[in-house]
């Protein structure tokens, strides 16, 4: 992966992610993936990612946000914790679960209670 192509995946995201042009001040949750187990664990829908194309992207993404007048704050993602979810809420391991867990940690209104994230 070049800076470019990182580039040009962060401008989807954002544009996927409608967000709009000014930020001033806010605060944009990405997933920081530990290592390449758990990227490759969470992103099952992407086998060619590796953890050091996705960290180029998240520093794409970053600048971006950046120049837009918001930050970026790298939420860790663990599997541990998903586990615990998993459990809490008497869910199955799945791809859907596990895109469904990050989407927590992300989400711009993330709140602790009902969630299963402490």
């Amino acid at each position: 992966m070049t800076v470019g192509d990182a580039e040009n995946i962060a401008a989807g995201h954002a544009q996927r992610l409608r967000l709009p042009h000014r930020l001033d001040g806010v605060q944009i949750l990405v997933a920081d993936y530990a290592d390449e187990d758990t990227l490759k664990f969470f992103k099952t829908e992407e086998p060619e990612i590796t953890l050091a194309g996705q960290q180029m992207v998240d520093k794409a993404f970053a600048r971006l946000i950046q120049r837009r007048g918001g930050c970026v704050v790298l939420v860790p993602v663990k599997g541990s914790d998903y586990f615990r979810w998993l459990e809490k809420f008497n869910l199955a391991d799945s791809v859907a679960n596990r895109a469904k867990y990050v989407s927590l940690l992300t989400a711009p209104a993330r709140t602790k209670a009902g969630s299963g994230l402490s």
